[in-house]
């Protein structure tokens, strides 16, 4: 009976301190609307396309060197990021504003949490993916991304995709 109690309780602690990292993700339920020239058309998701993330553990993961980098978490204005346009049937494109000493990595998981794409150590202030190619019973894909100095330090962010 001792042996019961002392199970249970073990359990629960392990469910309670693990929770923020097993259950508490951010859903896939929001995106940010915009046109094709990257005019917001409607609907904007808040935690989209910002540079300023915390994120879980499965989330750091995705990302093998998270750990060799510091995360900075103050807003800079020459650091920008937009999808267009967002929905998408084919194509969309990421642009970025960014100084010149700065790289740009980026990985697409569905909400299954499988990679179906990564890119790393970019310099160019426009990237097309084609949506297409990631198609899959969900309707929603995400990009986790971080813009890297050569000191180490990074700025992350994470944005959703509707295809359509």
């Amino acid at each position: 009976m001792k042996k019961n109690i002392f199970f249970i309780i073990l359990i629960v602690i392990l469910l309670i301190s693990c929770k923020n990292d097993i259950f508490n993700f951010t859903s896939f339920d929001g995106y940010t609307s915009r046109d094709i020239e990257g005019k917001l058309i409607g609907v904007e998701d808040s935690t989209d396309w910002k540079i300023e993330d915390k994120w879980k553990r499965k989330e750091r993961k995705l990302f093998s060197d998270y750990e060799d980098f510091t995360i900075i978490k103050s807003y800079s204005d020459t650091i920008t990021i937009k999808a267009l346009p967002n929905p998408a049937t084919n194509f969309i494109y990421i642009s970025l504003k960014y100084s010149a000493n700065i790289k740009f990595d980026y990985i697409i998981v569905n909400e299954k949490w499988e990679i179906l794409h990564s890119e790393n150590d970019l310099t160019e202030d426009k990237i097309s993916i084609n949506v297409k190619d990631y198609i899959t019973d969900e309707d929603v894909i995400r990009i986790y991304y971080r813009f890297k100095t050569d000191d180490n330090k990074a700025f992350i962010g994470h944005g959703d995709i509707k295809i359509y």
